[in-house]
């Protein structure tokens, strides 16, 4: 799976996580794990990421891997059960609930409205589904 493109803050370390994110979404990216692999502690990574991108670590892993599922939805037939284990979700009850609270709907229906419109451009971003989500 290609990673996402990363936005970098300002901050070299939080660019260094983000890229690490992306590239690891099948992985456990618990804040611990991220603070390790960048070398700074989980409360000066969670600043940083809350001061970057004005989320928490793991808020930020949670979208990410919400965004990839939604890509994988809109661009394969793979079973709601693989694109969650290839994006990091523990189950596909695990990736409903994280897809429900992102963008408004379950996987299965993303899918079936990607499928008649095929918008390809919206997929993932949650425009087209419901822009005011939250992450």
């Amino acid at each position: 799976m290609q990673p996402r493109e990363v936005v970098v803050g300002d901050h070299d370390l939080v660019g260094r996580a983000l890229t690490y994110v992306n590239s690891h979404l099948d992985q456990d990216l618990s804040a611990s794990i991220l603070a390790a692999e960048i070398g700074v502690s989980e409360r000066h990574l969670t600043r940083l990421f809350v001061s970057e991108l004005g989320h928490t670590p793991g808020r930020f892993v949670r979208r990410c891997r919400t965004e990839a599922a939604a890509h994988l939805l809109a661009g394969t037939r793979l079973p709601i059960a693989d694109i969650a284990t290839r994006c990091g979700f523990g189950s596909a009850e695990t990736l409903r609930q994280a897809f429900v609270d992102r963008y408004g709907t379950s996987p299965s229906r993303f899918r079936m409205a990607y499928a008649e419109t095929g918008d390809q451009d919206s997929a993932g971003t949650g425009s087209s589904v419901n822009p005011n989500a939250t992450i």
